[in-house]
C-alpha cells in the first residue's frame, strides 16, 4: 500500500499526529508520500527511510485545494490518499479489503442530507462531460486501484477550473475541486466503491469514532479530537519515527 498526503508547511503539526496514527494501527505499507506545497521545513525528518517528502509547487493560483491534484503522481496502483486533518485508528488495509471500485470514498456531507438533490447531480455530471454516474465524494479519505488516480490528473485538474468558472453550486466555491473530482471520475467511467462511517467517520457531524478506521476531524477541531483520541488510546504517543506534534 502507499499512502500519500498533499500538506503545506503550515499543517506540520496536523501531518505529524496524523502520521504518527498510521504507525500506532499497525497499517502495513510499502510507502508514504508526503506531497509538501512550497520549500520543506528543516523539521521533516523522520526515522523511516519508507516516508518520501517531494516538494511541489504551488498551482492553486489562489486555490490552495487545486494542489490535491498532486496525489495524481503517485507511482504505484494501489494508492490511500489521507488529509492531514485525519487520524487514523485501525489499519488502513481494512479500506482495500472491503471495497473492490476503481475509486472508493465516502459521500461527501451534503449527500447524505435529505434534501439532496440526486436529479439536480446528474445534470451537473453531464454538464462537465461525465458519461457516466458518479457519487459526490468526500475527498479526504481516498483510495484507488489499478493506477486509476494517475487517469485523472489532466481532467481533474482542467475540469476544477471550469467549475470554479461557471460555479454551479452558488453556495459554495470551497468545494470545486471535489465537485470536480467526481465529474472527472464519470468522464472517465471509472468504477467506483463506497466507504461507510465505520471507515471514514466525520467528526464534523459528531459520527462516534471508537469503532471507524480514520476519523476526520475537520481542521478546526482537529486538536481538540486529538487531545481527546490521545488521552484515550495513546495513539499519538506510541513509539514512532515521527517527531512529536504540538497539540495545542
Amino acid at each position: 500500500m502507499h499512502i500519500v498526503y498533499v500538506c503545506s508547511p503550515d499543517w506540520e503539526n496536523y501531518l505529524f499526529a496524523s502520521l504518527r496514527s498510521i504507525f500506532a494501527s499497525a497499517t502495513v505499507f510499502e510507502q508514504v508520500t508526503i506531497y509538501c506545497v512550497g520549500s520543506r521545513p528543516r523539521s521533516w525528518q523522520f526515522g523511516d527511510d519508507r516516508i518520501i517528502v517531494e516538494e511541489t509547487p504551488d498551482i492553486g493560483d489562489g486555490f490552495w485545494l487545486l494542489n490535491k491534484i498532486h496525489l495524481c503522481r503517485a507511482e504505484s496502483n494501489d494508492v490511500v490518499y489521507l488529509d492531514a486533518d485525519t487520524i487514523v485508528l485501525k489499519p488502513l488495509n481494512v479500506l482495500l479489503k472491503d471495497t473492490t471500485g476503481e475509486v472508493a470514498g465516502r459521500l461527501a456531507s451534503a449527500a447524505l442530507k435529505a434534501c439532496w438533490d440526486e436529479e439536480r447531480w446528474k445534470t451537473y455530471l453531464r454538464q462537465f462531460g461525465a458519461e457516466a454516474f458518479f457519487p459526490y465524494l468526500n475527498t479526504g479519505v481516498l483510495v484507488f486501484r489499478n493506477g486509476a488516480h494517475r487517469r485523472l490528473a489532466e481532467p481533474w485538474l482542467d475540469i476544477t477550473k471550469a467549475v470554479r468558472a461557471t460555479d454551479p453550486y452558488s453556495y459554495s466555491k470551497k468545494h470545486a475541486g471535489q465537485h470536480a473530482f467526481a465529474f472527472a471520475c464519470g468522464a472517465l467511467r471509472l468504477s467506483y466503491s463506497l466507504l461507510s462511517p465505520m471507515h471514514h467517520a466525520y467528526g464534523w457531524q459528531r459520527e462516534p469514532y471508537g469503532d471507524a478506521v480514520v476519523f476526520h476531524t475537520g481542521g478546526r477541531s482537529f486538536f481538540k479530537y486529538a487531545r481527546r483520541i490521545n488521552r484515550e488510546t495513546g495513539v499519538l504517543n506510541a513509539d514512532s519515527p515521527i517527531p512529536n506534534p504540538s497539540l495545542r
